[in-house]
């Protein structure tokens, strides 16, 4: 079931051209460059939206064909709500209609979808990769795209599949001082809880988009199933990018470390029982959250890894991360892949010989 993170209109700053009438009715974007442009009406390009920090609003849709579309393309059942949802302060019940009226595009390409529910625009929907929009972000279309293609002035359509705009899995719950929230809605500034150091601020943040598609990806992320790193670890579900780092902790690990703690990458630790690569996803979408040390967060009831700034960090980052900023040492010793791995396997196998005693002792004669 797709699920599409919208932006309503309380979350983006609407120049005052665009008066409520058109932002809520309007059937395409005007665009100077199309056929049909009407001069004497306000239009949706060359102007700025700025992203208020709100976040998105998520819409459970029902399609029968995977593809985001304009009602008048629509060639299958209309895509519609699998439940209700409130926007700009009404509420959609489940079964309205839901579809892409029109989408802006910017000098670079980047594409923002106005979501359309029975026929009324109800917001944006920025295209991947990004899972939030952080406060203070714009948005300057210079260009226009509709299935009505006079309105175009790319010469293309709105239409796209459900993986072009912004799509959420269960967000990853990160623990902060009022609660759990998930990563995505996450931005600098924001305090984070660490196990060492308390609250601490959130200097970085930043999201990319894996495509996996159907064959063997060395991007594909890994779940913890509930209590599968011990110690009650996670309390829930835990999915995170397999070369992010979790921490383990115990006599076990002190016996094939020689350390109280370390932090193991997750794709060492797929022989544990409960963890396992997710083979069956066509994409996943990774949050990175940085702060001024390497730390340990708290995500979904587990102590995981801060972003670190190492050397490959760094050069696949690049230009996009603070200046200055460096991490001196890690927040507990690092481990290999390998080195996981062959922890992994030693509990597993202690793991099944446990089992076999007591399936010894459950015998009668």
């Amino acid at each position: 079931m797709p699920i599409i993170g919208v932006y309503d209109w309380s979350a983006v700053s609407i120049p005052a051209a665009l008066t409520p009438d058109h932002r809520d009715t309007d059937l395409d974007a005007n665009d100077p460059g199309a056929l049909n442009y009407d001069p004497s009406s306000p239009s949706w390009i060359g102007q700025t939206y700025t992203y208020t920090g709100a976040g998105p609003v998520h819409l459970k849709v029902i399609d029968d064909d995977g593809m985001l579309e304009d009602n008048n393309a629509e060639t299958g059942a209309m895509a519609v709500l699998a439940e209700d949802v409130t926007l700009n302060g009404v509420t959609y019940a489940a079964g309205s209609t839901v579809y892409s009226e029109f989408s802006l595009v910017d000098g670079s390409g980047a594409e923002v979808w106005i979501i359309t529910i029975d026929g009324t625009n109800v917001g944006f929907s920025p295209q991947v990769p990004y899972y939030y929009v952080p406060k203070g972000a714009t948005f300057y279309p210079k260009a226009s795209s509709d299935v009505a293609l006079n309105s175009s002035s790319t010469g293309d359509t709105n239409t796209v599949a459900y993986a072009g705009v912004v799509c959420f899995t269960a967000g990853t719950m990160i623990d902060t001082p009022s609660g759990p929230v998930p990563a995505e809605r996450l931005g600098p500034g924001d305090l984070v809880r660490t196990l060492d150091h308390g609250a601490q601020v959130l200097r970085w943040t930043g999201a990319r988009r894996v495509t996996l598609g159907r064959f063997p990806n060395r991007n594909r992320p890994v779940s913890f199933a509930p209590g599968s790193l011990g110690g009650g670890w996670p309390r829930r579900t835990l999915v995170v990018s397999p070369q992010h780092r979790v921490l383990l902790r115990g006599g076990e690990v002190r016996r094939s470390f020689g350390v109280d703690e370390v932090l193991a990458p997750a794709i060492g630790l797929t022989d544990l029982p409960g963890a396992r690569v997710l083979h069956g996803r066509s994409g996943a979408t990774y949050v990175h959250l940085l702060l001024a040390h390497h730390e340990v967060l708290i995500a979904d009831g587990a102590p995981c890894e801060s972003l670190h700034l190492g050397p490959m960090t760094r050069r696949a980052l690049g230009n996009s991360l603070p200046p200055g900023l460096r991490h001196e040492r890690p927040a507990r010793p690092l481990v290999t892949c390998a080195e996981a791995a062959r922890h992994a396997r030693r509990l597993r196998k202690r793991a099944r010989k446990a089992q076999a005693v007591i399936g010894l002792c459950d015998v009668t004669v």
